[in-house]
């Protein structure tokens, strides 16, 4: 398919999903929509082995609650061309309420690069060598980094996983080059339309994100 004609019909694609334009929460932050419906989180920064700063959501539930202490954690991670927001929808309503209402201490995190996580301790975002990572680099600095540090905050001996797409992909990435830290950490992992490999994909999104780039969208 010619490039311009990918380009045309993925420009269809954002009119008609960006349409939605009444849903005023389709525009707000985690933070701002948290805020907005009474519920209450911490953020924490967190800065990878390399030097990465990414931001790591921990959803308290509605204000006043309790009894968090004896939830298990759970990691909630996103996949390519997202962030947390992923998982809060309208009225903030999204995977992280569903699953903190099934008893689980919920954790959300953005990897490197994305809107939450854009800082580093030397390297601008302007800086090509900013953007020079793999999903592997995201598996073996971020989930390590994230994975962690929810370890070491919780009281339970294992974090509970669940990657959707990439995500999944960064943990299997992770878990292959350190396999006995995330072996003594992780309690279960979960793929939520997980990938494992996008060679053999006809998904146009994919090719269209091979073919021009437009995976930076997600900077």
């Amino acid at each position: 398919m010619p490039k311009s004609s990918v380009i045309v019909i993925f420009t269809l694609f954002c009119a008609v999903l960006f349409s939605r334009g009444a849903d005023s929460d389709a525009c707000k932050s985690v933070d701002e929509l948290l805020t907005t419906y009474g519920y209450a989180y911490r953020r924490h920064n967190l800065t990878t082995p390399d030097g990465y700063i990414l931001g790591l959501y921990h959803f308290l539930g509605p204000k006043n609650a309790t009894g968090l202490e004896s939830r298990p954690p759970l990691l909630l991670q996103h996949g390519i061309a997202a962030s947390a927001d992923s998982f809060f929808g309208h009225g903030a309503q999204g995977a992280a309420t569903y699953f903190y209402s099934k008893g689980f201490d919920v954790w959300v995190g953005s990897v490197r690069g994305t809107k939450y996580s854009r800082g580093h301790t030397r390297l601008s975002p302007d800086d090509p060598k900013y953007w020079d990572f793999s999903f592997e680099e995201l598996g073996k600095y971020d989930s390590l980094t994230f994975v962690g540090y929810i370890y070491n905050e919780t009281q339970f001996k294992r974090v509970y996983y669940l990657g959707f797409s990439r995500g999944f992909m960064q943990i299997m990435a992770g878990f292959a080059m350190e396999p006995e830290f995330f072996r003594l950490r992780l309690a279960k992992i979960a793929g939520w339309a997980p990938v494992v490999r996008t060679d053999l994909t006809t998904h146009l999104a994919v090719i269209l994100a091979a073919e021009t780039g437009l995976d930076s969208l997600s900077q």
